[in-house]
């Protein structure tokens, strides 16, 4: 099994929730940091999606627009659903699989390393981040309940929802850039290049 056919496997262990059968497609020593932080992102996609909803039922479809998330999946990198995987380098025990996400240029490349037969995506997951983004999630879940509840009017949504998610972003924004300084190939959750590292 080739760099891009272990990307593909993992990706679809990814998308199913299946975080054992990711388990053989990571170092064993970022597995555990690793899952957590694909969870955490998982669930923030799904509160994010189910707010959209929410909104577009109480408001209509336009106001829906102003909240589409669907960036938030595609922190996955070459795990998102909207990775296309174009081609795969190999030298020795490392390989580098290019990939283009969202249909959007430039293309950007992830690293991957052979171990114990397997070829494994090189991760470096960032400590804490789970947490901060099981936050996000936690406050786009209540604020969706305060639309289901009709206690807000699309205004007041938008400025609730922009004044109690500021902190949270500002957290994460903290935790990616610090991280990102100690490893130059680093995004939001540490799995694929930043924009603008590593591009092809």
């Amino acid at each position: 099994m080739g760099p891009i056919e272990s990307l593909r496997n993992l990706r679809q262990a990814v998308s199913a929730r299946r975080w054992d059968q990711t388990r053989p497609f990571l170092p064993d020593a970022a597995a555990d940091e690793t899952i957590a932080q694909m969870a955490a992102i998982g669930r923030l996609h799904l509160a994010a999606r189910a707010m959209r909803n929410a909104v577009k039922d109480r408001f209509g479809l336009a106001a829906a627009q102003e909240f589409d998330f669907r960036n938030i999946e595609q922190l996955l990198g070459p795990l998102s659903e909207s990775a296309r995987l174009l081609d795969e380098s190999i030298n020795g025990s490392h390989a580098r699989v290019a990939y283009q996400l969202a249909n959007r240029l430039p293309n950007r490349s992830a690293d991957l390393i052979l171990s114990g037969g397997t070829w494994r995506l090189d991760v470096h997951p960032i400590a804490s981040l789970p947490e901060a983004v099981d936050r996000l999630a936690s406050l786009l879940r209540r604020m969706t309940g305060e639309i289901d509840s009709r206690r807000l009017d699309l205004v007041t949504f938008r400025r609730e929802l922009a004044i109690r998610r500021q902190p949270i972003l500002r957290t994460i924004e903290r935790l990616v850039t610090q991280s990102s300084h100690d490893k130059k190939d680093q995004n939001a959750i540490g799995i694929a290049p930043a924009p603008g590292s590593r591009q092809r």
